[in-house]
């Protein structure tokens, strides 16, 4: 599927009210406005070599999850081992 629109990042109080959880409020909101949708054949993945390691670039496009967590959040974080990553959301996720 491939979807073409826009997103923003907003932390709106009356937004955050509508996406509460359990009694706590999310620290923002994505809004997604969803302009046209193209599905798939369920094939196209198959084809494109999606899960196939063989074909995926030798140089990482996409930053780690270690990256991601610490130009985002500001934090330091030592590990992501998958026990880390649940103790961070468990501390800090709702």
């Amino acid at each position: 599927m491939r979807v073409n629109g826009t997103a923003e990042i907003r932390d709106d109080e009356e937004l955050r009210q509508l996406c509460a959880l359990k009694g706590k409020l999310p620290k923002t909101v994505l809004r997604v406005r969803v302009h046209e949708v193209f599905s798939h054949c369920g094939k196209a993945p198959l084809r494109g070599g999606l899960w196939k390691p063989e074909t995926w670039p030798a140089k990482r496009l996409v930053a780690t999850l270690k990256e991601i967590v610490r130009d985002h959040s500001g934090h330091q974080v030592d590990s992501v081992e998958q026990s880390a990553v649940d103790e961070l959301y468990r501390r800090t996720l709702y």
